[in-house]
């Protein structure tokens, strides 16, 4: 694929907290090694295993908050009282440079407020957890169909 192509790509997963993003996001870079995980920055520390600059950007409420002053993210918000989480538009940057796409693992709060770094003229495919039909069709693409997203344990699915 070319960088212009590349360029021109993102793919925002984004639902409530603790809806699967994650296990979604994981999911679709296994099948897809085209797609990066974009590393999100946030104010709250790490939890258990997590890795500053491989789960997330680890950052001070004032280095937060300078980069919002100098336009350094995509999207951004407090997605609770206090702790704030955004995309810098250097890491979308990062992950064009090395010919991949970025995916986005995002609160809804932070989808609606994207900024003209991830401009809306791409298109928009919202899929409800039941619908797991539209991830394979217009995530997956032509060719693809056969791949299946795994169901998960219990009540719980990833779709």
């Amino acid at each position: 694929m070319h960088m212009s192509s590349i360029h021109q790509k993102i793919l925002i997963i984004t639902a409530p907290s603790g809806a699967g993003k994650t296990s979604i996001t994981h999911f679709l870079m296994r099948e897809f090694p085209v797609l990066q995980f974009s590393i999100s920055a946030a104010t709250r520390d790490a939890r258990g295993n997590e890795k500053h600059g491989v789960d997330y950007y680890f950052i001070s409420m004032d280095e937060f908050k300078q980069k919002i002053q100098q336009k350094e993210f995509a999207e951004w918000e407090m997605v609770y009282e206090g702790k704030y989480y955004g995309t810098l538009k250097s890491e979308l940057k990062r992950i064009w440079s090395n010919q991949r796409v970025p995916v986005l693992d995002i609160d809804v709060k932070g989808a609606l407020a994207r900024t003209a770094a991830i401009p809306r003229k791409y298109p928009e495919h919202f899929c409800r957890t039941s619908l797991r039909r539209c991830i394979e069709n217009k995530i997956a693409g032509p060719g693809h169909r056969n791949r299946r997203i795994p169901s998960g344990q219990g009540k719980q699915s990833l779709l």
